[in-house]
Order: C-alpha cells, then structure tokens, then sequence
C-alpha cells in the first residue's frame, strides 16, 4: 500500500493540512499499489453536521479504501484510509504530515455515507451524511436551504394559542407554545426520523415542568393539524400560518476551526436585518481575531489541534406579529464566555424597542420586577442549590424579551443553567405600562 501525498495538493499550505480542490480519480488511484485491481472510485458530496460541505472521493481493492476528504469551503483536504468491511464503514482521517487527526465511523453503500466523525481522542465529534455525486459537483450549498421560522395562530380551549417552529435544521424543530387560557409560553424540541411524520414536541414551562405533548401533523405547510395530550385528556385543534422569516448561517470549518452561526432574516425588513447581521459580525470580528492569533501561536498544528477553535451562535424568536418581533442571540466559543443580546423591533415603525418605550421611567417598576423575579425563582428545581444561588448574583436578569402576555426578563446563557427568565405579566405590570 502507498502512503504519499501528490505534489499538486500543495496549492496552499499551513502546516498540518492542505488547502486545494477535491480530489480526482487519479490521486486516489496514486494511492495504491501499481499492481493491485482496483474495484471502483466512487465520489460522495454532503455535509458535516448539517451544515459545511463536504466530499469524499473513495476506491476500494475490495480489501481496503483509500480516498480523501475535502471541506469544500476551506477547500481543506484530508488523506482517508480503511479496510473494507462490507457496509460497515471506519476510515481514518491523516493530515499531511502523515498523523492520524480523526475517525469516520458509520455505514457506506454505492449511493451513500452516513457516518460521524471524531477527532483522535473521541473528545469531539460530528455527524456527516453524504450521497453519491459526480467529479465536478462542488458547489457550496445555499446555507438557507431548507430552514425556516413560521408563526402559527388557532384556538385551543376556545381561547388563543399561538406556535413559534423553528425548524434550522433537515429533521429537528425547536417551538415556542403560548396558550392564553394558561396565560404560559411553553418551549419544545422535536426530531422527525422521516419527512411528513407527526411531530410530537414535549413542552417545559420555565420551572422545566413539562403539561403535555404537542403533536403536529403537515408541519410547514400554511395548514397544521395539532392535539395537545395532557395526562388525562387530548384535545385536537387546527392552526393557520400567519408569519414566517428564513434562516440564514455563516459557516465555515478547516483543520482547527469550525463556525455555526445560525440567524433569522425577515423579507423586506432591510433595517432590521441589517441590525442582526451587524451584531454577528461584532461577535465573529473578534472570534475571528482571537482564534488567528491563537492559531498563529500554536506554530505546528498537530491532531490535538484538530477542531479546537469552535464558534457557535443561535437565537431564540420569543415574540413574532405583524407589528412586532422579540429575539435573543446567544454566541460563543470554546475559548471564551457566552455573550448575549436581545432585540425588540417595532416592525410597524421600522425601530428598536427599549424598555422605556413599555415601562414608566418615573415608578418603582425595577423594585416590583426585582421582588416578582426573586419569588418566581423559589419555584425552580434547583433553587435550593448553593452553585445556582452563587451564579444568580454574577448573573443578573438585565435582558429583555416581549412575550404574549408579559414582559420576559432574563439571564445570560450557562452550561449548567441554561438561560434563566422570569416573564413578569402585563396585568402585573399595569400600574408602571405606558399607555
């Protein structure tokens, strides 16, 4: 068996790995002895965690495979081998200087590759899933392929309930339930095995107790069919759509970083969105720098290096109507702590919504919120616990979201505690509303 690198993949080199288009039959038929009967070469595009393109260009002695790897944005490349093992599949991932950097394990046929990836020391990972394709299919595919935010509007009770689906990405759903006879937001997460199966999203109110199951039939089309089971009872109802926004990303990934940044994008709504993008860019700005110079400060990458400077970014579309939006974006990376920032826009007036614009200035609303905020937390499961009570007084609730029924204050995001909110009513609030 060879082990070489071909010259020509050297198009751009930092050390570690190479940047360079994918592959061609040829180099992955130079990866074998002269006098072995190669099988096949088979090229596969798809994506890695649903999200940065990928190829994968493979041949097979029936024996063994040997083939490479390219993210297609980075144009970044990496050596793959593997014994052949009938659909089973374990190839493992070699930078250019001969190391073994990760392992794809998972399962292969002559149509497809569904795998995950890890990196040598199985700390970090991912799903890809590729099909097979043709030698000159490289195109990036658009990273708003496919992902959606829709608002859904009915009756449930005889009373108003309304459904925020994101859906970010192929097969999962994140929701936001509110149901007036409750006067609650509930929250729920979904996967769907196949297309056009129910969905069925387990609600948590904020206290992480969960009321009931959501199940969604035709999500995404303008017309769902939904029944909401309680423990005792079902009851079936229909919604209707009534808003949607798209998903956009930035992403990108090479041997040592990896960016997921996920927002939403309103059509026609320029100022707004220009808003959005402008406080990513703020945060990727800096991301970006952080992770060059500790790249530059690493000198010779090595596997340990392998996908260390990860960044993500995700939001939160709480409130969604004709005359207004209410979000959180989260955002952060493996080297630093996450960042927070919420936006209220008045669509109708084409501005940014301050607190002052709902509260009164001149009243004691702060002290009310402070003292609704400190006895809505005895409910938490985890109140009681001396780490939750330490966090809470570094943490302060100084963001703000518009609800249904509330205003929405809220912490910013932890590993252990996740975003902790408190929605303090409008009724509760009268005395300090502006009219």
């Amino acid at each position: 068996m060879k082990r070489i690198i071909p010259a020509v993949l050297f198009v751009l080199y930092f050390a570690g790995y190479t940047y360079g288009q994918p592959a061609t039959a040829d180099e992955v038929k130079a990866l074998f002895d002269e006098d072995v009967n190669l099988w096949w070469v088979r090229y596969y595009k798809g994506m890695m965690n649903d999200l940065h393109d990928l190829t994968i260009i493979l041949g097979s002695d029936g024996k063994t495979y040997q083939g490479y790897a390219t993210y297609l944005r980075s144009n970044t490349r990496f050596e793959l081998y593997g014994d052949a093992d009938g659909s089973q599949l374990k190839l493992y991932e070699v930078d250019t200087l001969g190391k073994v950097s990760g392992v794809i394990k998972g399962t292969i046929t002559p149509g497809e590759i569904d795998a995950n990836w890890q990196n040598h020391t199985n700390k970090i990972g991912g799903t890809m899933s590729l099909r097979r394709s043709e030698p000159q299919d490289t195109e990036l595919t658009p990273c708003d392929k496919g992902k959606w935010v829709k608002v859904y509007e009915g009756l449930l009770y005889e009373k108003k309930v309304v459904l925020i689906v994101e859906h970010p990405k192929p097969k999962q759903y994140e929701c936001s339930f509110y149901t007036e006879k409750e006067a609650q937001t509930f929250t729920g997460f979904a996967r769907s095995k196949i297309d056009n199966e129910p969905l069925d999203f387990k609600l948590e109110d904020q206290n992480l107790k969960t009321p009931g199951i959501l199940t969604c039939n035709n999500m995404g089309t303008d017309n769902i069919s939904c029944t909401y089971y309680t423990d005792f009872n079902a009851y079936p109802f229909s919604m209707k759509l009534q808003r949607k926004a798209g998903i956009h990303c930035l992403e990108y990934t090479d041997y040592s970083r990896t960016i997921s940044v996920f927002y939403p994008q309103l059509e026609g709504e320029k100022k707004l969105n220009g808003l959005i993008f402008e406080q990513y860019n703020l945060w990727l700005r800096d991301a970006r720098k952080t992770a060059r110079t500790i790249r530059d400060s690493i000198g010779l990458v090595s596997p340990d290096d392998r996908s260390v400077l990860r960044t993500y970014g995700w939001y939160d579309i709480e409130h969604f109507d004709d005359e207004k939006i209410s979000m959180r974006f989260t955002f952060t990376n493996t080297w630093d702590n996450y960042q927070t920032y919420t936006l209220n826009y008045d669509l109708k007036n084409d501005k940014e919504i301050q607190l002052s614009d709902i509260l009164l200035s001149n009243t004691t609303y702060q002290e009310y919120v402070r003292a609704y905020i400190a006895e809505e937390l005895k409910k938490r499961p985890f109140y009681k616990d001396d780490l939750f009570k330490e966090w809470l007084k570094k943490n302060p609730f100084r963001y703000f979201t518009l609800r249904e029924n509330g205003v929405n204050f809220s912490t910013k995001f932890n590993t252990l505690f996740g975003t902790q909110s408190v929605t303090v009513p409008f009724d509760k609030l009268e005395p300090y509303l502006k009219q």
